[in-house]
């Protein structure tokens, strides 16, 4: 197989891996902060440079992939399917990268084994179809990693080291940008540290690139924070010891909760186990240099995630890199003098393709629910366009309520009259399970009108995931001066739905 065959085989699998189908699952709660945030923006709701979400500072999550997110909603508004395709692309960069990567290290064979392992791993695809932060620091940090290598790494010297300076110090800046120290912690502090033990760095001459690399990763990643803590001391204060707390107190879990860290690696995972056998491939493996640098990244990533005190097997998903080279290291092993290898590569990628062009539809329509009746049905009537929606404050909103509504959802306590009066007129949203006891503590000079009932679960309601604060009743409330409100005639809605 040629190169160009191969690099043709790899676009075709990585578009079918990330665009066909992309509305088939519903967003998550991570997809839907993001995406509300970008209304917000795009909508004149907040600046571009303070986003909100549901009308609230949103600064807990650097801004790029918002910023992109919004540029899409400017250009089709309330459009999944397009806000879906730039985290694609990102996937593809992210793809694009570990396969110039390994091909320096290894060979073209090689890096195309990876590459192909790499698309065909589940938590690869499925955040490459969400619109959240995560694959677009992890795509930029792999760039940044590839020019760094061929900066300070490469046994042949780069052509144009000051090209690869400016690259390395953008793609670090953008990784920061979108996700803050994410995957410099995650992705680049274990690869460098696996790169300088193996690959001795080539530092002669290198001072004045390095500092380069360093002072364009400080601009472009540091720019933002520096005008928050310049106008927004406290709030960007607020939000960073909100973000500590979290790390230290939200979902800890115990130091060995990645030990099946390698199940994550999909069908790779026989040969990412059999890779650790450092042992046996000592002095087997073709690439002992790649191997024993891969071997080591996977181990320091691992031993750096079980250190955070919260985890999440999400948070894995910059493991995919090392897992992916260690599988395709592995392979190439065993392709040697055997086809099953080759068999098995194609089969997956051929599987993996008619998951992707015909499974997932139906997969997403047995893990949603009934998605007639989300809260975008209310938003979309005429009858309701200028009123505001609210909610009581004692009650919980989820966001995926908001994005479903399509425009804020503010709160206001109920316990306060002259706060509920000057609230009027408004629709209100109340948990099915306590609607008539807050009904029953309304003021009697508030008329109000049932509207109907809406569900924004993305579950069936007998899955364990499906959450009844997500199943809202619908109140129209105005002043007992007001004009007669709407019958259950007019708005063609009965009342005992």
């Amino acid at each position: 197989m040629s190169y160009s065959v191969r690099r043709i085989i790899l676009l075709l699998v990585a578009c079918v891996a990330f665009f066909p189908h992309n509305t088939a699952l519903s967003p998550d709660i991570m997809e839907c902060r993001n995406l509300v945030t970008a209304r917000e923006i795009a909508a004149g709701e907040c600046t571009w440079l303070v986003p909100t979400m549901n009308a609230e500072l949103r600064l807990e999550k650097p801004p790029l992939p918002t910023w992109i997110a919004a540029a899409v909603e400017r250009i089709a508004p309330n459009s999944l399917a397009m806000q879906r395709i730039p985290p694609a692309l990102a996937a593809m960069l992210w793809t694009l990268f570990l396969y110039l990567f390994v091909k320096r290290l290894t060979d073209e064979k090689t890096a195309f084994v990876a590459a192909l392992a790499f698309l065909t791993c589940y938590q690869v695809v499925l955040m490459g179809r969400t619109a959240t932060w995560d694959v677009y620091c992890h795509a930029f940090m792999t760039a940044a990693i590839y020019y760094l290598y061929k900066l300070f790494h490469d046994p042949e010297p780069s052509r144009s080291p000051w090209r690869d300076a400016l690259l390395a110090g953008l793609f670090l800046g953008l990784s920061f940008l979108s996700k803050g120290p994410v995957s410099f912690f995650a992705l680049l502090l274990p690869c460098v540290i696996a790169l300088w033990v193996v690959y001795p760095a080539r530092l002669k001459g290198k001072l004045l690139p390095a500092l380069c690399v360093l002072l364009i990763a400080l601009v472009v990643g540091g720019w933002w924070y520096l005008y928050l803590v310049t106008l927004h001391p406290a709030d960007l204060a607020s939000v960073f010891h909100k973000e500590t707390g979290a790390w230290v107190n939200r979902n800890v879990r115990p130091w060995w909760y990645y030990w099946r860290f390698w199940v994550e690696s999909g069908v790779w995972a026989p040969f990412v186990l059999m890779g650790l056998a450092v042992p046996y491939w000592r002095k087997r493996m073709a690439q002992p240099k790649a191997y024993h640098f891969v071997w080591l990244f996977l181990v320091l990533q691992l031993v750096l995630l079980s250190c955070m005190p919260e985890k999440k097997f999400r948070y894995l998903l910059p493991m995919m890199f090392p897992m992916a080279m260690l599988a395709a290291l592995v392979l190439m092993h065993f392709s040697h003098g055997a086809k099953w290898p080759r068999l098995l590569l194609r089969y997956t990628v051929g599987v993996c393709i008619v998951v992707e062009l015909i499974v997932l539809p139906l997969i997403g329509r047995v893990m949603t629910g009934d998605q007639a009746r989300t809260l975008a049905l209310l938003s979309a009537d005429e009858r309701v366009e200028d009123i505001p929606f609210r909610h009581p404050a004692s009650e919980e909103l989820r966001i995926e309520g908001v994005y479903n509504a399509r425009r804020t959802i503010q709160s206001v306590d109920l316990s306060r009259q002259d706060d509920l009066h000057q609230a009027l007129p408004c629709v209100l949203l109340l948990h099915a399970q306590t609607a008539d006891s807050v009904l029953a503590t309304l003021p009697a000079d508030i008329r109000r009108e049932r509207i109907g009932l809406y569900d924004d679960n993305h579950h069936a309601a007998s899955d364990m995931h499906y959450s009844p604060v997500m199943l809202h009743v619908a109140y129209l409330l105005r002043n007992s001066t007001a004009e007669t409100p709407i019958s259950p005639t007019q708005r063609g809605i009965s009342d005992n739905e």
